[in-house]
């Protein structure tokens, strides 16, 4: 009975000593060798303590000596205590990060650069906290010339990223102050055959009249969701409005997908393609030069006294007019490439096309070089040429053409 009550507190001692450490050696995840040395010598010395005492036990049963044995387990318990809290306290020590990798590694995870411009996915690892840019620009320019023409132009950018999805929101505002032409620019005198008093007609070529004013709105907004590192799956939107060229408003939705050709320290490549929908609505007045065309087509003797050349592009007109909203599908195409010379200078440029897919004729493209140079924290100085061609626009509504030359100033947050 003696044995047994023996050999009972024996493993119910074991079974307490030895439980803690084995579930804390469960909890623990693996460590380097150089930490698994460490543990192994105080490992090492509990087991012999072990073996000995049970030994010790062993015999002291066979020689009956209970009282020394009584002593013996006393004392071998507190050496093993004593040696199992320095093990958890090594084991405890090996769970917090080593000072001196997270000093290596923190700055590498806070770098990171124009992340506006790169995939979540080129990262080791994405952070978990949402990041945010914002950019806003103003610039200024005289146009002189045929016209004269104050041009003010307001950009701003928000780009707001979390995990794999990235939202650009992009909005320009330009106003001008241009001398105006009138909706076919000149005029020319025209008699009738049958006698009535000449009234004038209008023909292309440019007359500066008078001042006026004129604002375009631009929204565009482009979610990407990144696949793989140089593979993201984009919608959009964008909305347009521009009195000067009579749009009322387009607005054009789109789907596609992109990609990084080149994405490094210097440069960066990202191609951009989408199939998309478009609505297009004119403003009252171009209705209303339309209805007016119409009647000056119906005079007598118009090809002899206007011109040929000049009533065949009326005529061409005002079979493309269109008096409800005006519906195409389209195809987008678009790119952006950045040269990084230095951390303060910046070369970009940005291209985007847009062709009508029921008809290929109709396209218009828009082409920006800029130049911007930090000269102070969060401050830029930019330089910019832009170039569009509305291949598609109304003959009555503007120019085809239009180059910018823009100096202005940005900040970056």
């Amino acid at each position: 009975m003696k044995k047994l009550l023996i050999y009972l507190s024996i493993f119910c001692m074991l079974f307490l000593v030895l439980t803690p450490l084995f579930l804390f050696a469960k909890e623990t995840p693996a460590k380097p060798d150089a930490e698994e040395s460490s543990i192994q010598p105080d490992i090492k010395t509990l087991q012999e303590n072990l073996d000995k005492g049970l030994q010790d036990i062993k015999q002291a049963v066979t020689d009956k000596r209970i009282d020394d044995l009584r002593m013996e387990m006393n004392k071998r318990i507190e050496t093993m205590q004593m040696q199992l809290n320095q093990c958890l306290e090594i084991i405890k020590k090996s769970d917090l990060p080593d000072e001196k990798n997270t000093a290596m590694e923190k700055p590498e995870q806070m770098k990171l650069g124009r992340w506006w411009l790169k995939s979540p996915l080129s990262y080791r690892s994405m952070p978990d906290k949402v990041l945010n840019h914002f950019e806003l620009s103003y610039s200024w320019v005289r146009m002189t010339g045929d016209m004269t023409v104050d041009k003010s132009t307001v950009k701003a950018m928000h780009a707001i990223r979390f995990k794999r999805v990235t939202n650009f929101l992009k909005y320009t505002f330009d106003k001008r102050n241009s001398a105006k032409a009138d909706d076919f620019d000149s005029y020319l005198p025209y008699t009738f055959p049958s006698g009535a008093p000449t009234i004038v007609l209008p023909i292309y070529k440019e007359k500066n009249l008078e001042m006026r004013t004129s604002e375009m709105q631009e929204i565009h907004d482009d979610l990407r969701i990144a696949v793989y590192k140089n593979f993201y799956l984009a919608p959009g939107f964008k909305y347009y409005e521009d009195d000067f060229i009579q749009v009322d408003k387009r607005l054009t939705a789109y789907m596609g997908a992109g990609g990084s050709l080149f994405d490094n320290k210097y440069i960066s490549f990202q191609l951009f393609g989408a199939l998309g929908y478009e609505e297009l609505e004119y403003i009252d007045q171009y209705h209303k030069d339309m209805a007016d065309l119409k009647d000056v087509l119906t005079l007598p003797d118009l090809e002899n006294q206007y011109g040929k050349e000049n009533v065949q592009l009326l005529n061409d007109e005002l079979s493309n007019y269109e008096e409800d909203t005006v519906k195409n599908r389209i195809f987008y195409l678009d790119y952006g490439f950045n040269i990084f010379p230095t951390e303060n200078i910046t070369i970009s440029n940005v291209f985007n096309y847009i062709r009508e897919i029921r008809d290929p004729d109709k396209y218009r493209w828009t082409v920006e070089f800029e130049l911007s140079s930090a000269i102070a924290k969060n401050v830029q100085l930019t330089c910019s040429y832009t170039e569009s061609f509305d291949n598609a626009m109304s003959l009555l509504a503007g120019r085809k053409r239009n180059i910018t030359s823009r100096l202005g100033i940005r900040l970056s947050f």
